[in-house]
């Protein structure tokens, strides 16, 4: 990885399990990479509720601007 990475996770997704990004973020920390990961408390894989799907697309705006500032 050369590139700034956001990892967005559900706890409860249960469709792709929540110990696959804690392990990529654990893998790319160790690694000494950009990551962030956020977690999705009470939510599933599809984002289902609003609050969360504003929670996803503020961080992920937020990383944008931290890492791919406009010119």
């Amino acid at each position: 990885m050369s590139v700034p990475v956001l990892l967005v996770h559900g706890r409860d997704d249960t469709v792709v399990p929540f110990e696959q990004s804690e392990l990529i973020f654990g893998a790319l920390k160790r690694a000494g990479k950009s990551v962030q990961m956020v977690t999705m408390k009470h939510e599933d894989h599809w984002l289902s509720r609003g609050d969360t799907r504003q929670q996803m697309l503020q961080a992920s705006v937020d990383f944008l601007r931290a890492n791919n500032p406009p010119n």
